[in-house]
């Protein structure tokens, strides 16, 4: 405190309260008070319960998963600050959480190197979208498609490639090279006019 808050008393053995002492006294009760609020929002924070939690997403996760996953973090932790960070490439995003910006990040598999670990929370299966009532729409209802016949379509896909090799290994392995006609990371592209896509906005998803 910067001051002698206790001293003996004159001709005795107990110790005194100097003036100093007594002010500080009447000030202890609030002291006591915000010491103990402070070890209980330290505990909590210990246990995850308070503070920031800083959350990687591209866009598809964003968009779809974010919404619902943040609304059910806040009922459970209403004292957590959720912080997300986008990007269209999961690996920017797992760079920044190798640097400790991010808590936790959301990845395609397989992990790129460094230092993490992974849990499995979605697995998203490839849909082929074509519009609705096309020649295509009709022959799938009576039965799926195979390669072959999709390779030949004019397709719109990603332009990342931890988001579309694995599909395109697949087309290749059974000797197909898909007729891609644009790549995007943006979902939204889909929705292109039909002349600038070519002559369909059919898309693997």
């Amino acid at each position: 405190m910067g001051a002698q808050v206790i001293a003996r008393v004159h001709g005795r053995q107990a110790l005194g309260v100097t003036d100093a002492g007594r002010i500080l006294l009447r000030h202890m009760s609030a002291i006591e008070a915000r010491l103990i609020a402070a070890k209980s929002e330290i505990d909590a924070l210990a246990q995850g319960i308070v503070g920031e939690l800083r959350v990687g997403a591209y866009e598809s996760v964003g968009a779809r998963l974010l919404p619902e996953l943040i609304g059910r973090f806040r009922e459970a932790y209403p004292g957590v600050h959720v912080e997300v960070d986008e990007a269209l490439s999961d690996l920017y995003l797992m760079r920044s959480l190798g640097r400790g910006v991010l808590d936790l990040a959301f990845t395609l598999l397989p992990l790129p190197p460094g230092p993490f670990e992974a849990r499995t929370v979605l697995r998203d299966p490839w849909i082929l979208v074509v519009q609705a009532g096309a020649e295509h729409a009709r022959l799938t209802a009576r039965a799926p498609l195979g390669l072959q016949e999709i390779g030949q379509l004019p397709l719109v896909s990603f332009r990342l490639p931890r988001a579309i090799d694995a599909v395109l290994d697949r087309f290749r392995a059974a000797g197909v090279e898909p007729n891609i006609l644009l790549r995007s990371d943006y979902v939204g592209v889909s929705k292109t006019p039909r002349r600038i896509v070519g002559h369909s906005r059919r898309r693997i998803a």
